[in-house]
Formats: structure tokens, sequence, C-alpha cells
């Protein structure tokens, strides 16, 4: 069995549907406040469409159509004329190239100022908070 990568990220992709979820997860808590938006789908949604839209815009779209609209794989690899297991594929690099982004916006807010009662402690990807 292979260990996927970027667990944080697919972790926060699976919570999109559930709103309730998101607004617990820290990745995503640490990316709405980075990116001062009202709540994490938002933030996430943002960051598809502003940040990884322009350097590929299939990525997006798979992201869009498999993780936001939980269309079927099968589906969306025969919109993109390709085998489900290409699709995947390509999904891994998506994965890949959010969290790169992801990762960057954390690391450029340092304008970001943490909630009351809140203090921040950022590692790479993740992302504390101590209370």
């Amino acid at each position: 069995m292979t260990r996927r990568s970027h667990p944080e990220v697919r972790d926060l992709l699976a919570k999109i549907k559930y709103p309730y979820r998101l607004e617990t997860d820290t990745l995503g808590r640490a990316l709405r406040d980075a990116m001062r938006r009202a709540t994490v789908r938002e933030a996430v949604l943002a960051l598809i469409e502003e940040e990884l839209r322009p350097i590929d815009p299939r990525l997006a779209t798979i992201i869009e159509r498999c993780d936001v609209h939980g269309v079927k794989v099968a589906a969306v690899a025969g919109e993109f004329h390709v085998t489900p297991r290409q699709l995947f594929r390509y999904r891994s690099d998506a994965v890949a190239a959010l969290a790169e982004r992801i990762k960057a916006t954390l690391q450029s807010a340092t304008t970001a100022v943490p909630r009351p009662g809140e203090s921040w402690t950022w590692h790479a990807l993740s992302y504390s908070v101590v209370v």
C-alpha cells in the first residue's frame, strides 16, 4: 500500500462538502485567516480559482469537479478523454499544486492577525493553535 501525498490537503478537500467539519480543520482555519475570508470554504474556493487556475486550468477543473461538486471519477475522466487511472495522476498533481499554493499563502501571510485567545505557530504546512 502506498502512502498518499499531502494528507492535510486531501483531508481539507474531503471536508469541502461539509461546512461544519471544514470550519474545524486547523489548516483550513489558517488558510481562512491568511486569506482574510469569511469561511474556510470561501478561502479554499478562492485559492482554487485565483491561484491554481492560472497555473493550470485542467488541475483546477479536476479539483472542482471531483472534490467540490462530487462528480464521479469515471465521469470526469470521460470529460477529459482519459482513463480513470490517468485522472487520478492528474488529481495527484492538482493536490500537489494546491499544497504548494497553500504553503506559499500561509508563509506570505505575515500580516494576518490571530483571533482573540489564539497565538499562531507556523510549521511548513502544519498550523497549531495555542490557547
